[in-house]
């Protein structure tokens, strides 16, 4: 059964993700944290909750109405640029995925058994293991480790201010460029022959299409299904039109729209 949202709820939900997520990565990539079992289950616990949220009652109808530039901005933002810098790791986490943390654990400490393997020592244990002896570690033991990371953040900090001063670079040339012209939700007419189901779309792109590319106009998405069998419709997500095979129509929680043919 799914539990269906506004789109005020979804939005909101999606920040509240979003802001839970970075916090989580903050703590995770602080030296202090202990990678093991039990210290994660607490930490998802700490951040993933509803403590946050308030029990009341929705009032009145949503009729929040997205416009194109809020939309394009919202998915540039759901999107993670592959270009950006990855946080540079603690000294503890070099130290526990090396050769030296984990890895060696699991042969000094033979004694507990993994299920899958029976040489080889369960994995969560040896985590826990490896936990406890970097907390026995002096200073001089981990000073390798500590350099490793602090390299890793001078590599990091660079990077990032580079990748910033592209970033805002590309930023101003897109502010600088007017919005490619999309047709909106109620200016999209039904084509004759077709039917449109709002809010829904089609698993699964037909084989002989053009998959995930799609098509720029709908004009061009139905030209090219009068060479194809088995067409389920035709489906616009706010930017793209794309075809699909044959299926149930599914509540989209994107806001699509889905063409059918009669």
């Amino acid at each position: 059964m799914s539990t269906k949202f506004t789109t005020s709820q979804i939005n909101f939900l999606k920040e509240w993700f979003s802001g839970q997520i970075s916090q989580y990565v903050e703590i995770v990539m602080d030296d202090e944290f202990e990678a093991d079992e039990e210290n994660f289950k607490s930490l998802c616990y700490k951040t993933f909750n509803v403590s946050g949220f308030e029990v009341g009652e929705v009032v009145g109808k949503d009729t929040t109405k997205t416009t194109k530039t809020t939309e394009r901005l919202a998915k540039k933002k759901e999107l993670k640029d592959p270009n950006q810098p990855t946080r540079p790791k603690s000294s503890y986490m070099i130290w526990l995925w090396s050769e030296d943390g984990v890895e060696k654990v699991k042969t000094d400490y033979p004694t507990t058994k993994s299920t899958e393997d029976p040489e080889v020592l369960k994995h969560t244990i040896a985590v826990k293991i490896a936990s406890e002896k970097w907390k026995l570690m002096d200073d001089d033991a981990k000073s390798k480790w500590v350099l490793m990371a602090e390299q890793e953040k001078i590599e990091y900090t660079k990077k990032l201010e580079e990748y910033n001063a592209t970033k805002t670079t590309v930023k101003q040339q897109d502010e600088e460029q007017p919005d490619e012209e999309q047709p909106d939700e109620e200016q999209l007419d039904v084509p004759d022959g077709f039917t449109k189901k709002v809010g829904f779309f089609i698993k699964g792109y037909h084989k002989d299409s053009t998959k995930g590319k799609g098509f720029k106009t709908f004009d061009e998405a139905s030209a090219a299904i009068k060479t194809l069998h088995d067409v389920g419709g035709i489906v616009y997500d706010g930017k793209i039109y794309t075809i699909r095979k044959l299926g149930t129509p599914s509540p989209s929680s994107s806001g699509e729209i889905l063409f059918i043919q009669k």
